[in-house]
């Protein structure tokens, strides 16, 4: 017989137990504490994944890239396959017109999408279009990193302008050479495999703002790749140091 609650021994469990009804079947207990659990790492719930991935970063960032879906150590990754990745502030978004657009490139198709389609085309769209561009919520776009892929001749390397202090003066040429903007260059430096870093200052004389920016550019199977980060003189010291580290984290894929 069941034991009435006037007759339980709170310091016998089983008695409790036995009132109280059967526990549930092992099976049964593991795939409740097993769904849960994945609930809970699925949906980073308040914060149970990305406290778990920032324990090994090395290996759940740089080789798992459970940083694509998962923010680690304040950083997000931004992926293109067989092409470029680099890391950025977990908080920024990506540009809604950007992502649309790749998406629409990735749909029209079960395959891939073809580095080039077209003479003028990357990812499915026209050299000078950004194929990542992202901010923080709620800016006016002056705070943001982009990169643009553009076709280039034939066995193209970046060493062929010299070095990165030479390599400066071409590839900063527009701004130079611009009656409206002065361009003053800061660093330059190669890090990774042919990568040319270069940061630098631009004031318009005309409009009067000025902004910090910091560039990349690679080349890989005769497409050049350009990330630039750009800020606003008076939100430099605020952003600096993580628009540096998504800067020397920009890697060219095979």
């Amino acid at each position: 017989d069941k034991a009435s609650p006037s007759t339980l021994d709170l310091g016998d469990p089983s008695s409790v137990i036995v009132y109280g009804g059967r526990l549930p079947s092992k099976r049964r207990f593991f795939l409740g504490t097993s769904l849960a659990a994945f609930t809970a790492l699925g949906a980073n719930f308040l914060g149970v994944t990305s406290a778990l991935l920032t324990s090994d970063p090395e290996l759940f960032s740089e080789q798992l890239r459970m940083d694509v879906l998962y923010p680690i150590n304040g950083l997000k990754r931004e992926l293109k396959p067989s092409a470029y990745t680099f890391l950025y502030p977990a908080t920024w978004l990506s540009d809604v017109t950007v992502a649309r657009r790749s998406s629409q490139s990735v749909g029209n198709s079960l395959d891939p999408p073809p580095l080039r389609k077209k003479k003028k085309e990357v990812f499915g769209q026209e050299y000078g279009e950004p194929t990542s561009a992202l901010g923080p919520p709620g800016s006016t776009g002056e705070l943001n990193i982009s990169v643009v892929a553009g076709p280039i001749q034939r066995g193209f390397e970046l060493r062929m302008l010299g070095p990165p202090e030479e390599a400066a003066q071409v590839l900063l040429g527009g701004y130079i050479r611009s009656e409206d903007k002065e361009a003053t260059l800061g660093d330059a430096e190669e890090i990774g495999d042919d990568l040319y870093v270069l940061e630098y200052t631009v004031k318009s004389k005309s409009k009067g703002w000025k902004r910090r920016i910091i560039s990349v550019y690679g080349a890989r199977d005769d497409v050049l790749y350009t990330y630039t980060a750009q800020c606003p003189e008076g939100q430099w010291e605020k952003y600096k140091d993580s628009l540096r580290g998504s800067a020397r984290s920009f890697r060219l894929l095979e």
